[in-house]
């Protein structure tokens, strides 16, 4: 029962953050930060950093899904031109991390790890030696790379466990240059077949639109070290925000009902779900609901702290994707229950000028 509840919470993806009730009428003030790093933006020098953080519906879980209907959405976000695109995966350096310490994160590592055991056999690299290797060749990258050179990259990638910057890289090759050579065999070519048609936001938006831009990279910003939080959760938890979900949810319900068959559906959708009152209404209901759930101990706010946990981690996670890129443009794109928390966060630092998507949309 532990280990079912557990990985419960482990794979909902919910909630915005929640409006700060008024102190009482004649109550001494709260006690804030003296200091707030975003005052400091308006004396920066140079352009601010524009972060736009795209909330999407899982690709995975629609029927009847074909890659035309992403058109629409894919234009628009090609328009945005961002320099940096970060995406709700874990890093291959993470996912090493999660095997060295198979006590505490067994099982992020099975759920959010592909295998590297065929790129390692085909380059002689591990995770670290590889993403070493990824390090030191994007420093010198030509500004027209040869095809030679993207399968290289693409295999590096494949064995420093970041998959989708291997498909970005290989979705920019001619059809007679994708082939097995330069690091890459028939194994790892396969693999990558089967990637570009995988029914998953990261390769259908994120490294389609990448390689349209002629990016060499996607940056993953997902945490799961935060399931640490998580590991000693008992059944209470559980309980509780099961208590929760099972309570009425009508942005919920209105997420569910949006049209995904047409282009243009799918389109709307994507607007709807970047929508204000959307993103409130989903904290409300589950977060908020978690907050204020009556169980003794108070077992449901230990979720939102895992949740909370993962955010700020993701957040740090976008922030370096652009630490040497000051002034760029950058596309988070992301299960749109994270959105506005993502944008709350990063709306703190100092050189970040956050975009509706809606603007854009």
């Amino acid at each position: 029962m532990k280990a079912l509840a557990i990985a419960a919470l482990l794979s909902v993806l919910s909630g915005v953050a929640l409006a700060q009730d008024p102190a009482p009428v004649g109550a001494a003030p709260r006690y804030g930060p003296a200091f707030d790093p975003a005052s400091l933006r308006s004396e920066m020098r140079g352009p601010a950093t524009q972060v736009m953080v795209v909330g999407t519906m899982h690709l995975a879980n629609l029927t009847d899904f074909e890659p035309g209907l992403l058109g629409p959405v894919l234009d628009r976000l090609e328009g945005f031109r961002p320099d940096v695109i970060a995406i709700e995966a874990v890093s291959g350096q993470d996912c090493d991390l999660f095997r060295r310490f198979p006590g505490r994160f067994a099982q992020s590592a099975q759920g959010y790890c592909p295998s590297t055991a065929d790129a390692y056999a085909a380059t002689g690299l591990d995770v670290p030696a590889a993403t070493a290797r990824i390090d030191a060749r994007l420093k010198t990258w030509p500004a027209r790379p040869s095809a030679q050179e993207r399968r290289e990259l693409a295999a590096l990638f494949l064995a420093g466990g970041e998959r989708t910057s291997a498909l970005v890289n290989w979705l920019q090759l001619a059809p007679e240059e994708q082939i097995a050579s330069d690091g890459l065999n028939d194994v790892l070519v396969e693999q990558l077949k089967a990637l570009a048609n995988r029914q998953n936001e990261n390769e259908q938006i994120a490294a389609v639109l990448a390689a349209r831009l002629g990016l060499n990279r996607v940056h993953p910003m997902d945490d799961h070290t935060a399931d640490s939080v998580a590991a000693d959760f008992d059944e209470s938890v559980g309980k509780a925000v099961n208590e929760v979900w099972a309570q009425p949810n009508p942005t919920l319900v209105e997420m569910q009902n949006q049209p995904v068959d047409t282009p243009e559906g799918l389109l709307q959708t994507f607007r709807f779900n970047n929508l204000p009152s959307t993103q409130i209404g989903q904290a409300r209901a589950e977060m908020g609901g978690a907050l204020t759930h009556p169980a003794p101990g108070m077992p449901a706010r230990k979720y939102v702290a895992w949740w909370e946990v993962r955010n700020q981690r993701m957040a740090a996670n976008i922030r370096a994707s652009f630490a040497s890129q000051s002034g760029a443009r950058v596309l988070v794109l992301v299960g749109s229950s994270h959105k506005a928390y993502l944008d709350a966060y990063l709306s703190a630092i100092s050189e970040v000028e956050l975009v509706d998507p809606l603007s854009v949309l």
